[in-house]
């Protein structure tokens, strides 16, 4: 029955957002859009009380951190395609086959460490997370600024983003 609660948690979570961003995020920054995809912060939110709940020792049948872990993958594969598409846009393949080798399975190394509470290893997990993110960015940037072409076709694309 945990897959029922997940289900509606990821539903109610999702519409939440998705009404926040229709009321309160186009209003924000003097009319910049900021906006938060909702089935990303559906399943990321529920997969964050999920683990705490185990954590707290509130959720304590074992089907529970599989659930997460099922949930946290998502958001890893979910994550590194996003970031694909606005790495790399417009430059090619050169940068994103390596990108999704490195981030991926760091990104399932750091959330089997958060499912099994090895807090070190996720922290670390993480830290490269965040390495490797950075890393690529500077690439993206300094490609981007050598075709000023490619930069105005990023970023028609990324008006059409979610």
């Amino acid at each position: 029955m945990e897959i029922l609660t997940i289900i509606a948690s990821i539903y109610a979570l999702t519409l939440a957002v998705w009404l926040w961003n229709k009321m309160v995020a186009t209003r924000l920054s003097s009319g910049t859009k900021f906006r938060i995809c909702p089935i990303c912060a559906g399943v990321s939110a529920t997969w964050l009380w999920v683990i705490a709940g185990v954590y707290l020792g509130l959720l304590k049948d074992a089907n529970w951190p599989m659930a997460a872990a099922v949930l946290m993958g998502g958001s890893v594969v979910g994550i590194a395609y996003q970031a694909e598409w606005k790495l790399f846009t417009g430059l090619g393949d050169g940068g994103a086959l390596l990108w999704k080798v490195l981030f991926i399975p760091t990104g399932f190394a750091t959330a089997y460490s958060a499912v099994t509470f090895a807090i070190v290893y996720a922290a670390v997990g993480v830290g490269l997370l965040a390495i490797e993110f950075s890393a690529f960015w500077a690439y993206s940037k300094r490609a981007m600024s050598a075709d000023p072409e490619k930069v105005r076709q990023l970023e028609e694309r990324m008006k059409n983003c979610c």
